[in-house]
């Protein structure tokens, strides 16, 4: 019998060629189980509609190599049939088992289609489920209850209830989508449904070429379910970047200023027709109503642009007092230390305008003006070279995107977006990635009930909002009670700014109901933690809801506090079991103490 393994620290891989290569064995050394219910090709190619698995290719060599810290195990193939090869290579590193294939052929006229499928998936142990990285928990009607990012994707995992299981990440650029490109990682990632999942067949572009990269699965073993995936990856995500733009002391401010208010300047809000003079002071004394904007967003170009042939440059000298009345504006703001922003709008451009001339332009109104920041309208990045030439007129301007950044580049670069994304019981991956970044929630259109789940979905996700009421003209007003209860909601978020917006956060934590989600947040010291709570049925859910993140330690107490609730929930702890009563799409708010025993 000829065997091949190679293992690190988790996992332990076999191979056996007697019959073609064959994976006989993913052994999982934590948790001493054997993950393959039996053993399975490592891959099948579909070629004009028959299959080829791997156990049917020529081995032509299968080797070790290694140096003093890496070992990589590598089978080359070649097809019985077609002029095509195929190299499985697996490494061993300190936190991952990595699974290569790569792919080439030769074809005499033109290429032919290839699918590649991993029949290794079907072959997982029956006691595990699948957590795939578009859906890793679905809503009561199966879609996905995370808006991911294809900048970040999230691991594929299969997880055992002890907890115990594997985690894939497929290492991915978005960058090539849509490119005659080889690797298909992508295409895994974007599925949705188990059973797309498991049976899938992905084109493969193999051109006239040796071998090219088709798929990578980065393996490593889990003990503690899908939360010890979770803040593995992120935390690959994020020292792979640059974020120290978020810890510059200019900028600090724009962190806690958590409640922006879209300013439609020619709305009764803030102008007075009679007067024909802006009111700030009202303005704000109004906003008291939703616990006070940190932030205005003062709007004059959209719908006026069209009339004629002005640009949204001549708007800023074109309203009351020109660009002395934005100063004007900006003064009466910060006197109730509030902060006001412009917009840019990089559809509304003279004819030939080049990037220079827009520059120039943005760097006037920070240099003539006393704004705080530039608000960049439809962009996930600001223009080359525009954030260095605001820092070199007036450092400490922000800018903030109306788009999630797209790219990681940008993240690093840029502090603050919206998020204008109002479904329930949902939330943002980047949010719980990127907890620094600002990123308030808003969503122009909604009105009754639809504002009633924008609110909620900032509540449940632990973010700020933005207050956009006259949407160029047509009267959106929040009622009485949404705006009591985002004053209220103000309220607790800055009381517990240090907890909400601590580095460690998770979304989609690990419940014991089907009916209910939850996302917790964590203090970075550890003694505080919150659980948002959320109930999304349509009945009342009681019993056991999820356990705490970790027991309490020696000499240490947990104490609940319930911080916020739609309905009496009557919670309960035994045994780091967290009971109660939740009605009906309702959310609450369970805040954990942990503290030393007296």
């Amino acid at each position: 019998m000829s065997l091949y393994s190679i293992e690190n620290q988790q996992l332990k891989f076999t191979f056996d060629t007697d019959d073609g290569l064959m994976c006989r064995s993913i052994y999982h050394k934590a948790g001493k189980k054997e993950w393959l219910k039996e053993e399975s090709p490592p891959f099948v190619l579909k070629i004009q509609d028959k299959y080829y698995p791997a156990n049917e290719f020529l081995i032509e060599k299968s080797r070790m190599v290694s140096d003093s810290r890496d070992q990589c195990l590598i089978f080359e193939l070649r097809s019985r049939k077609w002029d095509l090869r195929v190299r499985l290579s697996v490494m061993k590193k300190e936190e991952a088992m990595i699974f290569l294939l790569q792919a080439g052929a030769l074809w005499e006229e033109g290429p032919e289609e290839v699918y590649l499928h991993i029949p290794l998936f079907r072959k997982f142990i029956e006691t595990g489920s699948w957590i795939l990285s578009a859906n890793p928990r679905g809503k009561p009607d199966g879609t996905p209850a995370m808006e991911t990012h294809e900048e970040f994707p999230l691991p594929i995992c299969h997880i055992e209830k002890n907890g115990r299981g594997i985690m894939m990440e497929l290492p991915d650029d978005p960058e090539f989508t849509g490119t005659w490109n080889q690797n298909r990682n992508r295409q895994l990632l974007q599925m949705t449904d188990m059973e797309e999942f498991l049976n899938h067949e992905l084109l493969l572009r193999l051109q006239n070429r040796k071998l090219a990269d088709i798929l990578e699965l980065d393996f490593s073993a889990l003990e503690e379910g899908y939360k010890e995936a979770f803040f593995r990856f992120k935390r690959h995500v994020r020292e792979q970047m640059d974020l120290s733009a978020y810890e510059g002391e200019d900028l600090r401010w724009y962190r806690k200023a958590l409640f922006h208010h879209l300013t439609f300047a020619y709305s009764k809000e803030i102008f007075n027709y009679e007067t024909q003079q802006f009111e700030v002071d009202r303005l704000l004394e109004e906003g008291q109503a939703f616990g006070g904007y940190d932030i205005l967003v003062l709007w004059f170009v959209y719908p006026r642009l069209g009339v004629d042939s002005r640009k949204q440059w001549d708007f800023c000298r074109d309203i009351p007092g020109g660009l002395e009345g934005i100063n004007k504006i900006c003064k009466q703001a910060h006197k109730k230390g509030v902060r006001v922003m412009l917009p840019y709008n990089p559809w509304d451009k003279d004819e030939g305008e080049a990037l220079e001339d827009t520059l120039e332009k943005i760097g006037e109104l920070v240099e003539k003006t006393e704004i705080d920041g530039i608000w960049f309208d439809t962009m996930d990045s600001v223009p080359p070279g525009c954030q260095e030439r605001i820092e070199k007129i007036r450092p400490g301007v922000i800018c903030c995107l109306e788009v999630t950044p797209k790219v990681k580049e940008t993240v690093e670069k840029i502090t603050g977006s919206w998020n204008q994304r109002f479904r329930m019981p949902e939330g943002h991956i980047f949010r719980y990635l990127f907890p620094e970044h600002a990123a308030p929630i808003t969503s122009r259109w909604r009105v009754g009930e639809k504002k009633d789940l924008l609110i909620k979905r900032a509540i449940f996700n632990g973010t700020g909002f933005a207050v956009w009421q006259d949407v160029f003209g047509a009267w959106l007003p929040f009622s009485s009670r949404q705006k009591a209860d985002l004053k209220k909601w103000k309220a607790l978020l800055l009381e517990n700014y240090d907890v909400y917006f601590g580095k460690d956060c998770m979304p989609l934590y690990p419940v014991l109901q089907n009916e209910i989600y939850v996302n917790v947040f964590f203090k970075d010291n550890g003694e505080e933690e919150i659980y948002s709570i959320y109930n999304a049925s349509e009945q009342e859910v009681s019993g056991p809801l999820f356990y705490l993140d970790k027991k309490a330690e020696k000499n240490q107490k947990i104490i609940l506090k319930e911080l916020w609730h739609e309905g009496k929930a009557e919670f309960s702890m035994k045994h780091e079991i967290i009971s109660g009563k939740l009605e009906p799409e309702m959310i609450y708010i369970l805040k954990i103490y942990r503290r030393k025993c007296e």
